[in-house]
């Protein structure tokens, strides 16, 4: 709790209060053309349907983070601020290393995505930079889900 959500918490907040001051700092004849595309992120997951109960001490935190950034959305797009949600799928990093050298569970993982393979962190890259660029400008308050089309089966 305190590092997935909490953190997540007061980054945002840390961002907000930063961005805000700023936009209030325009001068007030600004058009809304110019201002500034802020644009805040969290990580979060992807719903993990299948664990055999063995997430529910990190499910949670990962929809507190999803609904914490559709009301931040809400609450600061008037200062020029999005916030959305990048939730990867399973992702080999050190963080489930034991994970994906289980070759049995392994197997398992690959057999649910689409394309027969578990995320690496080269996949997760491109959705971040589009996210953060004015590219998505007009996405507000969303989760962009990164898992290969595991969470769609």
């Amino acid at each position: 709790m305190d590092v997935n959500l909490n953190g997540n918490f007061y980054f945002v907040q840390a961002c907000a209060r930063q961005f805000k001051r700023q936009f209030l700092e325009l001068p007030v004849d600004t058009p809304k053309s110019d201002w500034p595309d802020y644009s805040v992120i969290c990580v979060s997951a992807t719903s993990v349907g299948d664990s055999g109960g063995k997430q529910a001490h990190f499910s949670p935190t990962a929809a507190g983070i999803r609904e914490l950034m559709r009301n931040c959305a809400q609450g600061l797009a008037r200062f020029g601020v999005r916030c959305n949600t990048l939730s990867p799928g399973l992702v080999q990093t050190k963080m489930v290393k034991e994970v994906v050298e289980d070759m049995e569970v392994r197997g398992r993982l690959e057999k649910k995505n689409p394309f027969g393979r578990l995320g690496v962190p080269g996949d997760v890259v491109g959705p971040a930079v589009w996210l953060a660029s004015e590219m998505a400008k007009w996405t507000n308050g969303q989760e962009i889900v990164v898992d290969g089309g595991t969470s769609v089966g």
